[in-house]
């Protein structure tokens, strides 16, 4: 899917579509369609948005459902909402290294001179994982 025009209006009608689909499998398609279109034109930050709208449509999001959704953020640069994903991804899945490793390197940019120690506690338990 590619949009030709106006992104906004082509959003919203996709919105609309999805709120009212009742099928989740339609659902899901639909922005994963638009989340790998915004991918592909390396727009990252709506790219995160849509793959972070596919989390609260699907039922049983998977590990990587999530990490496409924070790691689009964090290739943005909005490390801010990239960690607010990954620590989705830690309480769901406390025993992967990945949501804390990567939830450490986006606190580590939001903290650059590392003088509130934020990115700390997620190496620390990314090392006890490893």
């Amino acid at each position: 899917m590619k949009f030709l025009g106006n992104e906004a209006l082509a959003s919203s009608y996709i919105e609309n579509a999805v709120t009212m689909d009742t099928l989740e499998s339609d659902k899901v398609a639909l922005i994963t369609n638009v989340a790998n279109s915004y991918l592909a034109a390396k727009n990252y930050n709506q790219a995160g948005n849509w793959f972070r709208r596919l989390l609260t449509v699907k039922k049983n999001t998977t590990k990587t459902d999530i990490y496409k959704a924070g790691y689009n953020y964090y290739k943005a640069g909005n490390y801010k909402t990239a960690d607010t994903v990954f620590v989705m991804y830690q309480q769901k899945y406390p025993d992967d290294i990945i949501g804390f490793y990567l939830g450490a390197i986006s606190l580590a940019y939001i903290d650059s001179t590392g003088a509130l120690g934020l990115a700390k506690p997620d190496y620390e338990k990314g090392m006890r994982l490893g």
